[in-house]
């Protein structure tokens, strides 16, 4: 499995996009909301919003049925869920709070 050292910024999310060619709508968090949303390209020429927390991290899509997914699911390993994991988040060894305290 591979890990990650934690959550990336609306800032890197973005640039991300704007190098990807990517739509992202800030129209909700421009309102006060936690997300954002990031319109990544599906299969067969199909767009997924993703619904991306500022803060905590998640993200999840719910297009009905049984396609919804999050960031809370296991699926670590198969390639389109990786590619996900890698867009949001930071590569990197995590290290857990608790173990940080130990360190001081």
């Amino acid at each position: 499995m591979k890990k990650y050292a934690g959550r990336r910024s609306i800032q890197q999310i973005r640039r991300q996009c704007a190098e990807r060619g990517i739509k992202i709508d800030m129209g909700l968090y421009e309102k006060g909301s936690d997300y954002v949303v990031v319109h990544l390209p599906g299969a067969a020429g199909t767009v997924l919003p993703l619904m991306y927390s500022a803060v905590n991290g998640r993200f999840f899509y719910a297009g009905g049925g049984a396609d919804n997914f999050s960031s809370d699911d296991a699926k670590d390993g198969e390639p389109w869920f990786d590619a996900l994991l890698d867009f949001f988040y930071t590569p990197g060894s995590y290290v857990p709070v608790r173990e940080v305290a130990k360190c001081k």
